[in-house]
């Protein structure tokens, strides 16, 4: 695995070393639970899948689709997309070359992070970089996650075509600086785990084969947790509800015969009439003699 040099420099960014922390008084603290623990109980390990492409190929609309896939299986997961994440995270940073090298920095750590706690981290950015895509791997794999690279490769003339949000068309007249694929480099993936190809799949198409090529390296079988809980809903035995004792007798099948036994008041003796009450009701009617000879004083 290699490490990044302290000041090696690609692109005009400058690639720090990330194993060497600012901060000298601080320490890393190992959390209780594995991500072996979390993937029994969610039936799924966490891991990276890392999209990358050119604007308007359709990273984040491929993104939240699987996304989607991903939750109606049961699973885990959640979309890093690179507008959001520049919204807050990364609202200081522009598109330099050092901005961009830092802006992939930080959303592989917290890639990284998301995928330690079982969470299956979608990142639509374009990381036009080689190197930043490799070293989001590394850090990836540094914690012990799965990281799948997923190239969305549509030609710039059909990704130019589409222009959703008219990026290309302010990049040629000059409006924007430093645009991928206009005036910045895209270097495409040389090795990437699998490929889709928009310009000739549909969504649910590209959504098929990242799936493929996905869920044997994340699934884990059917999880503990939902297996335990469907056996309690399956032999789970509603209690009805004893209201009183004449609702009881109404549920056993009895039926209540009046004699008036003299002036003052007259006693209320419950006769059965049918065996039709269940075998474990039954029990506990003989083992009750208050309840198999009642009498109510009225």
């Amino acid at each position: 695995m290699t490490r990044f040099a302290a000041a090696a420099q690609f692109f005009g960014g400058v690639y720090t070393d990330r194993i060497v922390a600012k901060s000298k008084n601080i320490f890393w603290v190992e959390g209780k639970i594995t991500a072996e623990a979390r993937a029994v109980r969610t039936g799924h390990r966490g891991a990276v899948v890392w999209f990358t492409g050119l604007s308007g190929a359709g990273k984040s609309t491929i993104a939240q689709a699987l996304e989607r896939e991903l939750f109606a299986r049961g699973m885990q997961t959640y979309v890093l997309d690179g507008d959001n994440i520049r919204h807050g995270l990364n609202s200081n940073l522009g598109f330099s070359p050092e901005d961009r090298v830092e802006n992939i920095r930080r959303v592989s750590e917290v890639a990284k992070l998301m995928a330690d706690s079982g969470v299956v981290a979608i990142t639509a950015f374009i990381s036009p970089y080689r190197m930043d895509r490799r070293r989001a791997r590394e850090i990836a794999l540094e914690g012990n996650a799965e990281f799948v690279e997923v190239f969305v490769d549509a030609p710039l003339a059909v990704c130019e075509a589409r222009d959703p949000k008219n990026l290309y068309k302010k990049a040629r007249a000059g409006e924007i600086r430093e645009f991928t694929g206009i005036d910045a480099p895209y270097e495409p993936p040389e090795d990437a785990e699998i490929n889709v190809h928009t310009d000739r799949q549909t969504v649910n198409e590209s959504v098929a084969t990242i799936l493929e090529g996905l869920l044997p390296r994340v699934k884990t079988g059917t999880s503990r947790c939902l297996t335990r809980k469907m056996s309690m809903l399956r032999f789970a035995r509603p209690k009805p509800p004893m209201s009183s004792v004449a609702d009881l007798m109404t549920q056993l099948g009895y039926e209540r015969v009046h004699r008036n036994a003299n002036a003052n008041g007259s006693d209320l003796r419950e006769q059965k009439l049918r065996d039709v009450c269940r075998p474990q009701q039954r029990q506990s009617v003989r083992n009750d003699r208050h309840i198999h000879m009642l009498q109510l004083r009225t």
